[in-house]
């Protein structure tokens, strides 16, 4: 039982320990599973309708247009330039001036969380509470070509992050079919735990890839939470001819392992109620650069946001 793990370490068996521990997950939050390792599960279209809703608007404040949000699914590449909240990977940084927008896609995507894992909430040990709400251009920003944190780098969010985490990720609007998160193959055959070693470049660990082979039949549409384990190696790809897209990436902790020390601020174990019981209160203005993380390991956000209740 989930319940009862204790698996702190990356062992020998992991592998086996993780297929079992993903199929569990599968069964008891109804998702569709795809590979012994990635599944998805399918939004309710009323809870899609909101989130989309959310991240259009939010998107188009980050990136000076609010009033454009509307034709954002088609646009999102005339924006490229406007880097005033948008890190070299493309994550939309929230700010002091448009922290209610931000808040409204927390809001959102918690109600999306929460719908998922209802059937069994106990399986989740951390929930993280900064999502990255992301836009990929059809062509990579100069600036995160040669950073070791591009995630156009196959990598696992292991090497970040440590072994144990499941991985969400869910594509919103624009180009997602071309524009989108291509999984390499993992199986017990080619599987070893040395390829979940910590590393702060993923330039360091492209020797994993000489072992597993990319899975092109694999598709991301929209409508759906993709999830994975952390063992799965995955990466943005862009097809010939892709625009941007937009997405949401985030991490969640099932069993009994813990969050990387450098991480831990970034998770609570209860699910969190935006604008019911919670506000998230961003420290940063747009007068401000996106920041630099504290640690190889941190957040962007780390150090500039804070919850506090709402009355």
């Amino acid at each position: 039982m989930l319940e009862d793990d204790n698996v702190n370490t990356v062992t020998s068996s992991s592998f086996d320990y993780r297929a079992q521990r993903f199929q569990s997950v599968c069964l008891a939050w109804g998702l569709e599973q795809l590979r012994p390792l990635v599944g998805r599960w399918e939004v309710p279209q009323d809870l899609w309708q909101q989130l989309v809703g959310a991240a259009s608007i939010y998107g188009a404040r980050c990136l000076g247009e609010p009033a454009s949000w509307r034709d954002l699914d088609e646009t999102l590449d005339a924006y490229r330039d406007r880097r005033t909240n948008v890190t070299p990977n493309g994550a939309l940084v929230p700010k002091f001036e448009f922290q209610l927008e931000y808040n409204l896609v927390l809001a959102a995507w918690f109600n999306v969380f929460g719908s998922m894992i209802a059937p069994r909430p106990d399986l989740v040990r951390d929930i993280r509470t900064t999502p990255n709400i992301r836009v990929k251009f059809a062509e990579e920003l100069s600036d995160n070509e040669a950073r070791a944190l591009n995630t156009a780098i196959p990598h696992s969010d292991a090497w970040v992050e440590g072994p144990w985490g499941f991985n969400c990720y869910v594509p919103l609007l624009g180009d997602v079919l071309n524009n989108t998160l291509l999984y390499w193959n993992i199986d017990e055959d080619s599987f070893r735990d040395e390829f979940l070693t910590a590393n702060p470049s993923y330039f360091e660990n492209q020797w994993v890839l000489e072992h597993i082979e990319p899975d092109y039949g694999l598709q991301t549409p929209s409508g759906y939470v993709y999830l994975s384990d952390f063992a799965v190696v995955h990466a943005t790809t862009r097809k010939p001819g892709a625009r941007a897209r937009m997405s949401i990436d985030t991490t969640v902790m099932v069993g009994d392992h813990e969050v990387h020390p450098d991480r831990t601020d970034e998770y609570v174990q209860e699910l969190p109620a935006i604008g019911v019981r919670d506000f998230v209160v961003i420290g940063r203005s747009e007068r401000d650069a996106v920041g630099e993380k504290t640690t190889e390991f941190s957040h962007y956000l780390t150090g500039s946001r804070r919850t506090v209740q709402l009355p």
